[in-house]
């Protein structure tokens, strides 16, 4: 017993421990030809979603997924990438323009970036969660992003914390390196996983075992 119980707190600590490894490697393995990061980060939530919901393992749900949704996300990324060049562009190029009312339209910017963040953050869970066309899927991050503003700054935190870490702590996130890269990505998104069931769940239209939903927003 104690311990050695295999529904005991510490091995159901140490198979969650390993899980986020195990994801972890797949993410940063299929993440290597940069074009795929985006269907490698749908992978990492659809796994880390059926991961909270018991269903099948780490490994086939990661595979499974990141197949299925390899040119859908290829498509996302060029239009992230897009808004995002010309974002920076603009934030870039304005004040150095003596324009009237530069200082408003550079605040609008600013603002139109921080919200690409936050839908940004939602639109690789939502194509791993739902089926859904792309103009949907756009539309429902934007949504989801704003209505869930209290969750969105959860998410936001857990995916910037190596960032802010790095800034503010750097020589502990020096040493913490290894953790940060063999660990880090399996465990934010487990812990994001958990809250978009959540988020999700209120919009889900069919039981939470279909193999991928139909859109419901």
């Amino acid at each position: 017993m104690g311990i050695f119980n295999i529904d005991s707190g510490f091995n159901r600590a140490l198979a969650r421990i390993a899980d986020m490894v195990l994801l972890s490697i797949y993410w940063l393995i299929c993440c290597l030809p940069i074009v795929t990061i985006g269907a490698s980060t749908a992978a990492l939530y659809y796994a880390s979603m059926k991961s909270h919901l018991e269903e099948g393992t780490n490994t086939r749900n990661f595979f499974h997924a990141f197949i299925r949704d390899l040119k859908q996300s290829l498509v996302l990324e060029l239009i992230v990438i897009g808004v995002a060049a010309m974002l920076v562009v603009d934030l870039y190029i304005l004040p150095q323009m003596n324009i009237p009312l530069g200082g408003v339209v550079q605040v609008i910017l600013t603002v139109t970036a921080i919200i690409g963040i936050a839908m940004l953050s939602y639109l690789f869970p939502l194509l791993a969660r739902f089926e859904n066309t792309m103009l949907q899927r756009l539309r429902n991050a934007l949504l989801m992003s704003l209505m869930n503003f209290h969750y969105t700054l959860i998410i936001l935190v857990v995916n910037c914390a190596p960032l802010l870490v790095m800034f503010f702590l750097p020589d502990l996130f020096i040493a913490g390196i290894p953790v940060f890269v063999l660990v880090w990505p399996g465990a934010a998104a487990l812990i994001n996983a958990k809250i978009f069931l959540k988020i999700f769940a209120k919009y889900e239209p069919v039981p939470e075992t279909a193999e991928k939903e139909e859109q419901a927003v």
